[in-house]
């Protein structure tokens, strides 16, 4: 008897749990249904209010819609149009302050949770986003968010000079990543100038380097006479990267400058000008690659062999023979 009432009351229970479970399946297919018809109809009001149907104010779903879903309807349409079509959305984002709700979640605590509000942000160009991005770049207590606020910035084409970004990411005391090169690289034909002061500034040590390098993506020719003065730097790291900078470049006179740091003292200065000379097609560094086939160094010879491979290759089967056995 008590083994019936048991198993009776395990399969109540059962039947009771399941038909929770459906019920609640019901209620989600039926807010995301209701949820996906919303977002259609203010997407169409939307699209009217841009097109100069319709005034903003007689959108009257949007104007009755959560923050939430009016910014994910504008999220989604933003993805959708160009030019004066996005401009006229991001106005409505602002007019409307819909962007309050992101913009609050640059102070959460978690960090993951800021970043999150960072995304959204990021497909909103607009000055309150701008300045809030900016706003966690310099204040934000963790350097991991203060790095994502700047790489969005860097997305949106607003990242702040060169200077800002190194004296709120703290880069001369942090360890340099691909991260921090894209930053410089995004924004180095508008900032060339302050690049190329900031280049030369021997109290940055540190980054140095990476300066150099990005000076070769500003696309400015006139910038080849400073890669020049750095190319007989006292510090290695500074002469390679203005080789990596000029091979970038494509400067005409390229080549032939960097034919004479093929005889550096340092075997990876070497390397890098002779790809930089394999790279500009300088064809009278060949006598000098010649000989750097039997340097000591295997990566030298090697870089050498590829590059004789590249400038004369009517004579690749006897270049390629000839370095292999040294």
């Amino acid at each position: 008897m008590i083994v019936s009432i048991v198993s009776l009351s395990f399969a109540l229970g059962m039947v009771i749990h399941m038909a929770i479970l459906i019920l609640r399946r019901q209620r989600t297919e039926h807010k995301g249904a209701t949820a996906r018809a919303s977002e259609l109809v203010m997407s169409r009001e939307l699209m009217a209010v841009i097109s100069g149907r319709m005034v903003l104010e007689q959108a009257s779903t949007f104007s009755i819609a959560s923050v939430q879903d009016r910014l994910r309807t504008l999220s989604h349409l933003l993805l959708l149009v160009r030019g004066e079509d996005r401009q006229s959305l991001l106005n409505i984002a602002d007019r409307t302050e819909i962007l309050t709700i992101a913009i609050k979640g640059l102070s959460q605590r978690r960090p993951a949770r800021r970043v999150d509000s960072m995304r959204t942000l990021e497909q909103f160009s607009t000055p309150g986003s701008i300045a809030a991005l900016r706003g966690c770049m310099s204040k934000d207590p963790c350097l991991a968010v203060r790095t994502e606020a700047a790489a969005a910035l860097a997305r949106m084409g607003h990242l702040p000079e060169p200077s800002t970004v190194i004296d709120m990411l703290d880069l001369e005391h942090q360890p340099l990543t691909r991260l921090h090169e894209a930053l410089f690289r995004s924004s180095a034909s508008r900032d060339a100038d302050e690049l190329a002061y900031l280049a030369a500034d021997s109290s940055l040590s540190a980054i140095r380097p990476l300066l150099v390098e990005t000076l070769g993506w500003t696309g400015k020719f006139a910038i080849f006479d400073r890669l020049q003065d750095h190319g007989y730097d006292a510090n290695p790291e500074v002469r390679c990267a203005a080789l990596k900078a000029a091979r970038r470049l494509g400067h005409p006179s390229a080549g032939a400058w960097a034919i004479r740091l093929l005889l550096d003292p340092v075997d990876s200065v070497r390397i890098q000008a002779i790809q930089t000379c394999a790279k500009l097609g300088a064809r009278d560094a060949i006598p000098v690659m010649v000989s750097l086939i039997q340097h000591p160094s295997w990566w030298v010879r090697m870089r050498a062999k590829e590059a004789l491979d590249t400038l004369r290759p009517h004579q690749k089967i006897k270049s390629s023979v000839t370095g292999l056995s040294q």
